[in-house]
């Protein structure tokens, strides 16, 4: 399967715009590809506690996943029902949604939550950070007059992060470099 099959299969099934955009960023990130394009069939990598991969889904986190025989629907509907609508992005600026969920979907969704509320308090929101988006998230996340600001300091959340985690597990520095270029590589998507 390739990446241009899972975004035709999301286009086929009127998936808007924003979540499609998103979701191509994503797979750029999570998919391991062949020279051809054609994403490589389940990985394990050494050291990734996810265990058993396939289009960045772990086996930890989505146990009734299809490996052996994942659809392009399969990615496109574990991303949207799995992280997309449980964070909200629709309900978000473009720029935070996409912040939002990529980080979500390699950080989790307790952390993506967090990050944001915490980015939002540094812009004067009194935000409980529960990592909980409701409405109150969502109306302060549209009172911030500059919403790619807004994405950039959710974005430095993000890096602290994964360095924060790395310091408390040192095994995880070999992930260290891909997931700072990820976050490099979204802060470009938000300037463009």
């Amino acid at each position: 399967m390739t990446k241009a099959e899972i975004i035709a299969s999301a286009l086929a099934a009127n998936q808007n715009a924003a979540f499609r955009k998103a979701l191509s960023f994503l797979l750029d990130w999570e998919c391991e590809y062949r020279a051809d394009g054609v994403t490589i069939r389940p990985e394990k990598v050494p050291g990734d506690s996810g265990g058993l991969t396939f289009s960045g889904i772990d086996q930890r986190s989505h146990p009734d996943f299809p490996y052996d025989n994942p659809k392009p629907a399969d990615v496109w509907l574990t991303y949207k029902d799995d992280y997309w609508t449980p964070l909200r992005c629709a309900e978000m600026p473009s720029s935070v949604s996409l912040v939002v969920f990529a980080q979500g979907a390699n950080q989790g969704k307790d952390a993506a939550g967090r990050m944001l509320q915490d980015a939002l308090n540094d812009y004067g929101s009194r935000l409980t950070v529960d990592g909980i988006i409701g409405q109150n998230t969502l109306q302060a996340a549209w009172k911030v007059p500059d919403s790619d600001g807004l994405a950039m300091a959710f974005l430095a959340k993000s890096r602290q992060r994964y360095l924060k985690r790395v310091a408390k597990r040192p095994d995880q520095e070999k992930f260290l470099n891909g997931w700072l270029n990820r976050v490099d590589a979204l802060k470009r998507q938000i300037a463009a």
